[in-house]
């Protein structure tokens, strides 16, 4: 496979978890029913990542139950620093020679992944995710519904508007990556299983790859 251009997820892909879940261990820190809540959004996210739930109604459900505010994410960009996965480090060159042909699009949110990844090497104008929105106190009270991103095939709806040309390889761990290979919007996917796998996605896959190195020797041509 020589690809175009490579479009990875963020979640569970270049980082090791789901941002929203290490949100709430954040915002619910001190409230009673901390691991009941958490254990929902764990739930919505699984149900949303695998196909089961329409995007959009798993992440209007998560944010609903966050009760996060901007100070919060002072304390998300550093704790998911620390969980950028090993092998996207060690392939930093690799990603800076490429850069102009790499692109981050993701269900989660842009202001929070250009923080957490400002020391590699990915354009932010190549980044693309969903926005919050606001209270005038600085609370959460949902995603920007005019992005696409925030939308039922909303990785789809992105990557068509970026009219990009050329063949694309997808990486992600969720079914709104393999989706983008079932309507023709990429040659190739890769479902990203190092931190976690799902089975209804895996099957729409081309391959599958526990590392960052993999995903390079399956995309060998660009070396």
């Amino acid at each position: 496979m020589n690809p175009s251009y490579l479009i990875l997820d963020f979640d569970n892909t270049i980082v090791q978890g789901e941002t929203m879940d290490d949100l709430a261990r954040i915002s619910l820190s001190n409230n009673p029913e901390r691991e009941a809540v958490i254990s929902e959004i764990k739930k919505t996210t699984a149900l949303g990542m695998s196909g089961a739930m329409p995007f959009d109604e798993s992440l209007s459900k998560r944010l609903a139950l966050l009760h996060a505010h901007t100070s919060h994410l002072e304390k998300l960009v550093p704790s998911l620093k620390e969980k950028i996965d090993p092998s996207v480090i060690a392939n930093t060159e690799f990603f800076k020679r490429h850069t102009d042909n790499i692109y981050i699009v993701s269900g989660g949110f842009k202001s929070v992944i250009d923080q957490v990844l400002e020391e590699l090497p990915f354009y932010k104008d190549h980044i693309f995710g969903n926005a919050f929105t606001f209270d005038n106190d600085g609370w959460i009270i949902g995603a920007d519904e005019e992005n696409p991103l925030s939308q039922q095939h909303g990785k789809c709806i992105l990557l068509e508007s970026l009219n990009l040309g050329g063949s694309a390889a997808i990486v992600g761990d969720g079914m709104s990556d393999a989706e983008l290979k079932l309507k023709g919007l990429a040659d190739f996917f890769i479902a990203y299983t190092g931190h976690v796998e799902r089975e209804p996605v895996i099957m729409h896959a081309d391959e599958t790859a526990a590392s960052f190195d993999e995903v390079i020797h399956q995309i060998e041509g660009w070396e």
